[in-house]
């Protein structure tokens, strides 16, 4: 059974989690707890008695655990195992690399490379192949971050040269829908559709009142408590698309909230169970390729349905996954795979978690003067 993650102590303390890492953890233990495994926190690899050489040899958020199923012990960093490819990571951390590396492995990417200002070539060569238009993002960004869409070359060549020590990737402009794949070598775990953020008419409300009840349900959901819409540029949105706040919505009239294209902020819809055949491949394939072992993908499908490949998070994502919005279809399902892909052979009891002192776990972990070796996270758990 799920715990109430609507409950006031579970929403306000994931919505508080960061970085990304002691989510991921909070995800793992939380469900590791539920299935009746058996878990230990460390402070450093030296308390742990390990020397695992992609993990951190000490932390300062609770992200370093081990669990025991049986006579089978795993050490885990946020979702990553102690087993886990470093190639996978040094791999996907460089961008002009992981693009030339899966485009000569036959793995459709868009057209593109990396450009400095001492650098145009890619430019050109853009220019040759009649590519007109362009995304432009930095190598060492993250996320949506300093990304630019729908580019010309002059404007591409623009955003360099106002930013000359920064290394880009300037790639090929894909028109069509974008997804979120986390997959395995042999299995797509979930998948959501990013569609930019939006709301619908019901023929009654004015565009102001429906946005005021699109930021009220983003607080009821932890992924979107602290993501609230920056409403100085919503309005803008949709003062560029003619329409005005004080205007009743017809009913089913959708209005994009969002010009830019950018998925910060999107709607993430969960579309496993009809999920394309052909993006689950080449989300397998790529996974196979990189030597990963569970991995965030993002993927475009073009107009004619064929996937590109355009970016990929070596390490397992749990945020949007378990928690995708507007649905509120709350899951488990990527700690589940993690935990069921380590410990094949494990039966233990199912138990109902009522709440997780994450706060107070990190607290005992760090605190001087601990003699334990580990901390329990059981003792920071109400059971049903």
């Amino acid at each position: 059974m799920l715990p109430a993650f609507d409950n006031e102590q579970f929403l306000t303390q994931i919505a508080e989690l960061r970085p990304k890492g002691t989510f991921n953890s909070y995800l793992l233990s939380l469900t590791a707890l539920m299935n009746g495994y058996d878990l230990l926190f460390y402070r450093s690899q030296k308390e742990a008695n390990t020397n695992i050489s992609h993990f951190p040899a000490e932390v300062a958020h609770p992200v370093f655990f081990s669990v025991k199923s049986g006579k089978k012990l795993t050490h885990f960093s946020s979702s990553r195992d102690e087993a886990d490819s470093l190639k996978a990571h040094r791999i996907s951390t460089n961008k002009s690399l992981l693009k030339a590396f899966l485009a000569k492995a036959g793995i459709n990417v868009p057209y593109g490379g990396a450009a400095t200002l001492s650098d145009l070539t890619i430019l050109t060569k853009m220019k040759q192949a009649n590519v007109d238009r362009v995304s432009v993002k930095p190598i060492a960004g993250k996320g949506s971050r300093g990304v630019s869409l729908n580019q010309t070359l002059e404007e591409a060549e623009q955003i360099i040269r106002t930013n000359p020590n920064d290394v880009f990737m300037v790639e090929q402009m894909i028109r069509g829908a974008e997804f979120r794949v986390t997959a395995s070598k042999t299995d797509a775990i979930s998948a959501q559709m990013i569609v930019p953020p939006h709301i619908i008419g019901d023929g009654q409300s004015t565009i102001f009142e429906l946005i005021e009840r699109e930021e009220a349900a983003r607080k009821r959901n932890p992924t979107f408590m602290n993501k609230l819409l920056d409403r100085e540029q919503v309005l803008h949105a949709i003062s560029l698309q003619g329409w005005q706040a004080n205007t009743v919505l017809k009913k089913d009239k959708i209005l994009r909230l969002s010009t830019d294209g950018l998925p910060n902020r999107a709607f993430r819809v969960p579309v496993l169970d009809r999920l394309p055949t052909a993006i689950k491949d080449i989300a397998k394939q790529t996974v196979q390729l990189i030597g990963g072992s569970i991995c965030g993908l993002d993927i475009l499908t073009d107009r004619a349905g064929v996937p590109y490949i355009l970016d990929i998070d070596a390490i397992s994502g749990m945020w949007f996954e378990c928690f995708p919005y507007p649905t509120g279809e709350w899951n488990l399902d990527v700690p589940e795979y993690i935990l069921k892909k380590n410990f094949k052979k494990h039966r233990g009891p199912r138990r109902q978690i009522l709440s997780y002192d994450y706060k107070a776990l990190r607290e005992e972990l760090l605190r001087d003067g601990r003699t334990t070796r580990g901390v329990n996270p059981a003792d920071f758990v109400v059971f049903g």
